[in-house]
């Protein structure tokens, strides 16, 4: 196309010249560094310079206790009946728990209760007794200031959770009714051994990483794309108006074809938004960086829930191969392209900038309901309606959905292309609908014409 780099160079930098972009990319880059890293920065000195915060008791996960951990040095268990539905009798008390033999359980009201009433004692644990689904859960946990360490409260906790089946049956003098009624499992699964069981250590974790993946990605793809179209749309817009409002409209027709001018025109407003945005991106994960480095140098063991979440961010991040990556980086890219040509068609019919909000209606109507349209077929839940592959390839729902589809591996890399290409194409088929509407309505003068004469001018010319 004849001049289209001049009207993309011309375009973009005086994009980049404008003093309020450059004030407002270059402020907002600053404030997206600097507070992330101040605020973890001043959360960790409060955190560390707060020496009257109580300590929270440490809660035991089910897991493997060292082999040689026996129930010696346990003198006394606290234990607490927090269950929906209590067992009704001080079941514990008193009772002869294989492994803890001569150590004295008491029933507590609540952990605050026990772990204060532990205070200062060596020798005690506490015992939570919980609904876990259908099963009624043993968990274990080491009072303030014990010596303690974790794995003496798993042992206690297993080798209570074993007696609890024998002890409910037992019933305390209670009839067969009472006795069936009282035999719930106690992390026990009669239906066979659990999948995840089966699986390494790797796998179960990959598997978490992609179950969270699996949650997360569809909603920041769609967020992603409803920030860049919205945010910059208007701006794509704006520029193509721009020779319509100045009374130099005349002047470039004569100089540069309209597909020319309206295609570097979109392509230089689309680079200019990257290049802000990503700056935006850069600034923000370093704010996030640099907080997480001054954190670690205060406390390195600083267990802050910032750090912990892009850890494991980390851990999903890793996942992803890097082709998988890019094609997806580029449906996201090349659909925000294709709404700023869909705004050049919308900003080609108007003459002036108040007709432009009429226009660019249906710019917005068509994202919204691209979006309910992908949440009705199930995107969001992960589960696809069935016959609802089409969605891949259809432009305005594939930039919605592809990209993490795409990085999951819910279609291939393949497919991946094939959707970037139908998004370009019909990209380049938006540029050459733009440049006709604005040949035609440059060289209407009057009333509007309407639809119907618009479609029969667009033949014509």
């Amino acid at each position: 196309m004849k001049g289209l780099k001049e009207v993309f160079v011309f375009t973009l930098r005086q994009q980049l010249k404008i003093p309020a972009v450059k004030t407002l990319t270059i402020v907002m880059a600053v404030l997206f560094f600097l507070v992330p890293a101040a605020a973890m920065t001043l959360t960790e000195l409060s955190r560390v310079g707060d020496s009257s915060a109580e300590p929270v008791p440490e809660e035991i996960l089910p897991g493997e206790p060292a082999e040689e951990e026996t129930g010696d040095g346990i003198e006394e268990i606290l234990y607490v009946d927090s269950a929906s539905d209590p067992l009704g009798y001080d079941l514990l008390d008193g009772a002869a728990v294989p492994g803890l033999e001569g150590v004295r359980f008491t029933k507590a009201d609540s952990v605050p209760a026990a772990n204060e009433a532990a205070a200062g004692r060596e020798g005690v644990l506490i015992l939570v007794l919980r609904e876990e689904g259908d099963a009624l859960e043993v968990l274990g946990i080491v009072p303030d200031g014990s010596s303690f360490d974790a794995d003496k409260a798993w042992y206690a906790a297993e080798r209570t959770s074993e007696a609890l089946p024998l002890l409910m049956a037992e019933g305390k003098g209670l009839g067969d009714d009472g006795k069936a009624a009282l035999s719930k499992p106690f992390f026990m699964d009669f239906s066979g051994p659990d999948p995840s069981e089966l699986m390494s250590e790797e796998e179960r974790q990959n598997e978490t990483l992609r179950s969270v993946a699996v949650m997360i990605l569809p909603y920041i793809n769609i967020m992603l794309i409803y920030f860049l179209v919205l945010y910059y749309g208007q701006s794509a817009a704006n520029s193509v108006i721009l020779e319509k409002t100045s009374k130099l409209m005349d002047t470039f027709l004569v100089a540069v074809k309209p597909e020319s001018m309206i295609f570097g025109k979109v392509l230089a407003e689309w680079t200019a938004a990257l290049i802000q945005f990503g700056a935006w991106v850069i600034a923000l994960v370093g704010g996030f960086a640099t907080g997480t480095f001054l954190v670690k140098t205060i406390n390195p063991d600083s267990t802050m829930g910032v750090i912990k979440l892009f850890e494991f961010l980390g851990g999903v991040t890793k996942m992803f191969a890097l082709p998988e990556v890019l094609v997806s980086a580029l449906i996201i890219a090349a659909g925000f392209f294709l709404y700023c040509c869909l705004a050049a068609i919308c900003a080609s019919f108007a003459s002036k900038p108040e007709e432009l909000a009429s226009t660019f209606s249906i710019f917005s109507i068509l994202l919204v309901v691209s979006m309910l349209v992908t949440i009705r077929a199930g995107f969001l839940s992960g589960e696809m309606a069935a016959g609802a592959k089409w969605y891949d390839f259809f432009p305005f729902t594939a930039i919605l959905i592809t990209p993490s589809r795409v990085l999951l591996g819910t279609v291939n890399i393949w497919a991946g292309l094939g959707s970037l290409a139908v998004i370009l194409a019909l990209s380049v088929v938006f540029i050459l609908i733009a440049g006709r509407v604005y040949r035609m309505m440059s060289l209407y003068r009057g009333k509007v014409p309407k639809f119907s004469q618009i479609i029969e001018m667009m033949k014509e010319g």
